[in-house]
């Protein structure tokens, strides 16, 4: 893992530099490769929260499997439900929980939590500094283009008054974690800064949080055949997947590409919630 970690700090470098010389991909081709990866990557890493969930003994009977699955699609549809009815108050618990989990890959004891929530809201504001156009033109996708920009705006200011956080965090990684560990939080932050919007979701959802999370459960769930481990978590990442179209049906208009990007962001928010709440549980357990 440590020869992919290096790898996508060499790649990160790679794209700020071809985006310093304007080579930009297609917005609508970035979308394709985005809406790829999230089907191929950002769905199966959630795909295993059933042998999670048996793992640190939440489904131990059978009762206790129905009860379970009932709490989990329970929240994946009242999430849903709740996209459609208030898709702003949605995206706002959206980005908050994405910052709490996505912080959580920064973690470096149970007890350091305020910095890991810092560094994921940073994370997620920090490309609001340079693109807060692309951004406000993504989330009017979602809500309406006044609260797009006015949310846009909020993430701006407060990315400015983070800066100087992100760096001590930097440095914080660099002097607790070591070289790599520094370095590719250092390239996280640039990445998010100088990368057009998408490619750096692509960049940090699809090939850092969810390839890490994927080996993660891996060695935890101590698995030692890739082919058993890609068929276990293969019935849920396809029925995800077939979810994608009922939840485009739902929300699409008339833009082909605007909807699918659209649809994809929402599926992954519905389907996030409890896959959230689950795996920091699971974190809390096996800190303890």
């Amino acid at each position: 893992m440590v020869k992919y970690r290096i790898s996508l700090i060499s790649l990160s470098a790679l794209l700020i530099f071809l985006n310093s010389f304007s080579f930009v991909i297609k917005f609508e081709v970035q979308i394709f490769i985005l809406v790829i990866l999230i089907i191929t990557l950002g769905i199966p890493h959630g795909a295993y929260d059933y042998q999670v969930a048996k793992r640190i003994g939440l489904v131990s009977s059978n009762y206790k499997v129905i009860v379970f699955y009932i709490v989990y699609i329970g929240l994946v549809f009242l999430s849903l439900y709740t996209w459609y009815l208030f898709p702003f108050f949605s995206l706002l618990v959206f980005l908050f929980l994405s910052s709490w989990h996505f912080g959580s890959d920064w973690a470096i004891s149970r007890n350091d939590t305020l910095v890991p929530i810092l560094i994921g809201i940073c994370i997620l504001i920090f490309p609001s500094m340079i693109h807060q156009h692309q951004i406000t033109k993504v989330f009017s996708y979602l809500v309406s283009y006044e609260n797009a920009h006015t949310l846009v705006l909020v993430m701006r200011q407060l990315a400015f008054i983070l800066l100087p956080a992100g760096i001590f965090f930097c440095y914080h990684l660099f002097r607790n974690e070591g070289t790599i560990k520094g370095f590719e939080l250092l390239s996280v932050f640039l990445s998010s800064i100088f990368l057009p919007p998408l490619v750096f979701l692509i960049f940090y959802f699809c090939l850092f949080h969810s390839i890490t999370h994927l080996n993660f459960l891996y060695k935890w769930l101590k698995y030692n055949n890739f082919k058993v481990f890609f068929i276990n978590g293969l019935p849920l990442s396809l029925i995800s997947i077939l979810f994608l179209s009922v939840v485009y049906l739902i929300f699409s208009n008339s833009n082909l590409s605007q909807d699918i990007l659209k649809s994809a962001i929402i599926l992954v928010a519905v389907i996030t919630i409890p896959h959230m709440i689950l795996i920091e549980y699971a974190r809390l357990i096996k800190a303890n």
